[in-house]
């Protein structure tokens, strides 16, 4: 059973990645994207490999020291960032089974300003709290970053962003980390737009006020996006954006249906 398990993790992951690419939020081999496994350790991409290159055969394993369990099937081994970024977290957040980092340009430009983003529309209030962490280097040194990257991202947060860096996203499932990754880059998108909008003069932008913000959030944490009609329980966060991100790729390998789990 715990095979079977990894084997539907990996096929995920990899459609992920895929998924991931296709939207455009990539960085050439750079940045990554993780899944704790059930026995404590987490997949990751080869560094070295364009998403739109990975494959479920591909993906490494390793354990949260940072040794390797399963190289996968490339000659590749792993990014040392991305082991620092993600083991941290998945050390602490048992709700952050799967983390998406991106570099997009508009996550960047807010990742630089002072202000962080604004929330001055619907889908910066459907990620709900958002959480910074100041930058400090390139991260490659564990012992350094560890307890001040932990200490940045508590409960109940699902968005980090990563000042003068970058953003990344967390969910109990693919699609739920699928589900605050893509809020989070559009609420970036309309934040440098909107401040750009108002000449860079933050007291003209028309934000949504903090009891809105935790109505919409947990609205939209419900399933569904909060507006679904089918009869029975909410689909899980993020399924069926998911499901249909993945019906829009040409993928060699099979996907299991996300509305009908949330364990995945």
């Amino acid at each position: 059973m715990r095979q079977e398990l990894l084997v539907l993790v990996l096929v995920i992951l990899a459609a992920l990645y895929r998924i991931v690419d296709n939207y455009g939020w990539t960085h050439s081999i750079y940045n990554h994207i993780s899944y704790r496994t059930a026995d404590g350790g987490f997949l990751v991409n080869p560094f070295g490999l364009l998403y739109s290159e990975v494959t479920p055969e591909s993906l490494v394993k390793l354990d949260g020291n940072g040794a390797v369990l399963d190289n996968g099937s490339t000659e590749f081994s792993f990014s040392q960032a991305a082991f620092v970024l993600h083991a941290a977290i998945h050390d602490v957040r048992k709700d952050a089974r799967c983390l998406i980092h991106t570099h997009t340009l508009a996550g960047g430009a807010v990742a630089a300003s002072r202000h962080g983003l604004r929330v001055v529309g619907q889908e910066a209030a459907i990620v709900g709290p958002i959480s910074y962490h100041d930058y400090t280097g390139i991260l490659i040194d564990p012992e350094k970053e560890r307890c001040a990257l932990q200490a940045s991202f508590q409960p109940p947060s699902m968005a980090l962003i990563l000042r003068n860096h970058g953003l990344m996203a967390a969910g109990r499932s693919a699609g739920e980390a699928l589900h605050y990754m893509f809020n989070l880059v559009h609420a970036c998108e309309v934040s440098v737009a909107a401040c750009a909008a108002a000449g860079g003069n933050i007291d003209d932008l028309c934000e949504i006020d903090d009891s809105t913000v935790a109505s919409v959030h947990a609205t939209a944490s419900g399933g569904g996006g909060g507006v679904t009609t089918t009869t029975g329980p909410p689909p899980p966060v993020g399924s069926l954006e998911f499901d249909a991100a993945v019906r829009s790729l040409d993928l060699p390998w099979d996907v299991p249906i996300q509305r009908q789990s949330d364990s995945l």
